[in-house]
């Protein structure tokens, strides 16, 4: 939320087995830089850890939840559909 891109990027992406919530936002930090082809890899690698019964609708709702502010909620949904999500 304080779209300091970068940063997000250097502090998760060398975790060896991040949660997968964090794959689908970094997929977004990705998109919002302009990096797309390694967002829509981070997209996919989101998609294939799913655990069974669970979608992006999911996670999409419980993220935008934890949201306080509108402006935020838009932010990150920008983010999620630049990187390819269906939101």
């Amino acid at each position: 939320m304080a779209r300091r891109y970068d940063d997000a990027i250097d502090g998760i992406t060398g975790w060896r087995d991040p949660p997968v919530h964090l794959l689908a936002e970094i997929a977004a930090t990705y998109a919002q830089l302009g990096r797309m082809d390694e967002a829509q890899a981070m997209r996919r690698r989101f998609e294939n850890s799913l655990p069974e019964g669970y979608g992006f609708k999911d996670f999409l709702s419980a993220h935008l939840g934890m949201c306080a502010h509108q402006e935020d909620r838009d932010h990150w949904t920008e983010g999620f559909h630049k990187a390819g999500f269906e939101v």
